[in-house]
């Protein structure tokens, strides 16, 4: 299988989760990226299939205190979800309103308090 096939790319996907739920976040959030660029190499940048490996990033991204990449990512997620699936689609409404949530977490200095999901 070729790096950008679709099973590995699930396989790379999976194996970011493991490392997650290790809080082993700077290996996850390398496989994340890896997983990230080769879905959007090969379905696109708007694919259904792309979204979840951006929202696992920015989760990454923040449980790392990366917050300027993470709202690049959450704003990303928001308008790509937005265009792909639709604005009233549950996903979409979800991700915008994380991207709000996050937000005013962040002008109000309350960030470890924020969930991200």
């Amino acid at each position: 299988l070729s790096p950008d096939h679709r099973d590995t790319l699930v396989c790379i996907y999976s194996l970011a989760g493991v490392l997650h739920k290790q809080e082993k976040y700077h290996e996850a959030e390398m496989m994340y990226w890896r997983a990230l660029a080769g879905r959007e190499k090969t379905l696109g940048l708007g694919h259904p299939h792309t979204l979840p490996s951006m929202i696992k990033l920015v989760a990454i991204l923040y449980n790392r205190r990366k917050y300027n990449a993470a709202e690049i990512m959450y704003r990303r997620t928001a308008t790509e979800g937005g265009k792909s699936l639709g604005p009233g689609y549950g996903a979409t409404l979800k991700n915008t309103n994380s991207l709000v949530m996050f937000l005013q977490a962040r002008e109000s200095g309350i960030m470890d308090e924020v969930s991200v999901s």
